[in-house]
């Protein structure tokens, strides 16, 4: 099953560094995506991981509404 969280994130070193600290609850895209626009309303630069079986298996970015592959 796939559920995706969001956090904080910064870029430096040529890669993104994700606060997991931020990270949100595991839920639904839509659910992620409302509390990524929480996270982003502070000023925060959001990214999304997506976990499958309870596995992290990348981050992504929102587009248009929906989650996007970033790696």
């Amino acid at each position: 099953m796939k559920q995706y969280t969001a956090a904080m994130a910064t870029w430096y070193g040529q890669a993104w560094h994700i606060d997991y600290a931020t990270e949100t609850a595991k839920a639904d895209e839509t659910t992620a995506i409302r509390d990524g626009h929480a996270l982003a309303a502070l000023g925060a630069f959001v990214l999304f991981t997506m976990y499958v079986d309870g596995v992290r298996t990348h981050e992504m970015m929102e587009e248009n509404g929906q989650l996007k592959k970033i790696n």
